[in-house]
């Protein structure tokens, strides 16, 4: 086990998008003093999981990544990786730092092709393939909106240049109201 663990769970139990903690905070929870490199070298605090950079990899994996570090002031603030937006459930899936787990299974055999094409084309990299695939549907839906929004608001009448806005909105009343 890292030491590093209990600041994974640390994190991983917080909600919000933001969280500021002190070196000595971030001590207290570890129960052992940061190494002498936290405190003299910025790129202690990088958001670069690979090689020895254990620590890196505790927060990273909590979903949270390192933002602003005042080494003057032995402070750093946690930033939320991801969506910090997302539903819950959409957070939750995201914000982990783990890889998305899908049920092939429950794919429709269209969704199924669809995902093995964009695989594929991603060098086989399923979890940007799912981005992708997710990225298409949104900008889908997002033009089905737009266009059910075009498609029910008022007209304005032909030779009409200069109507104001609260005129449109009367004539949409009226024409909806069927007077």
């Amino acid at each position: 086990m890292s030491r590093y663990e209990p600041l994974k769970q640390f994190l991983s139990r917080q909600s919000g998008n933001e969280l500021p903690l002190s070196f000595k905070d971030v001590e207290q929870m570890i129960r052992v003093p940061l190494p002498k490199s936290a405190r003299e070298y910025r790129p202690w605090w990088a958001n670069n999981a690979g090689g020895s950079h254990v620590q890196a990899q505790a927060w990273l994996e909590a979903g949270w990544r390192t933002e602003r570090v005042d080494m003057a002031a032995e402070r750093v603030v946690f930033v939320r990786r991801g969506f910090p937006n997302a539903p819950p459930a959409v957070a939750r899936l995201v914000n982990t730092g783990e890889p998305p787990c899908i049920d092939i299974n429950a794919l429709s055999p269209a969704a199924a092709r669809l995902l093995g094409d964009y695989t594929a084309e991603m060098g086989g990299d399923v979890s940007a393939a799912l981005a992708r695939a997710v990225h298409e549907a949104a900008k889908a839906r997002r033009a089905r909106v737009i266009d059910q929004i075009v498609a029910s608001a008022p007209r304005i009448p032909a030779g009409v240049e200069n109507i104001d806005n609260l005129t449109l909105i009367h004539e949409g009343r009226e024409e909806r109201d069927g007077r």
